[in-house]
């Protein structure tokens, strides 16, 4: 689980296990990221995850991002309990 946003926002409130990294390494990073991972992303909205996630997908990265962002990765972490 990737957290894209800036790190003021990550260290307000991020999902439990959430690594931090923001959107523009992340876009210089993605291409040595490891192929047998799987990934899940999240931003502020889901706009920046949803790309990333596709340029990722096209490098053959198992990579998944959360529409709604942040608000809908709280609502998941509430419902859960954690």
């Amino acid at each position: 689980l990737i957290d894209l946003r800036s790190r003021p926002a990550y260290d307000e409130w991020h999902a439990p296990g959430a690594l931090f990294l923001d959107f523009p390494n992340a876009l210089r990073a993605y291409p040595a990221f490891d192929k047998a991972q799987r990934y899940v992303l999240y931003c502020e909205w889901g706009l920046k995850s949803a790309h990333l996630a596709d340029l990722m997908r096209r490098e053959g990265l198992a990579a998944r991002h959360v529409s709604g962002g942040v608000r809908e990765v709280r609502r998941l972490v509430e419902a859960a309990g954690t």
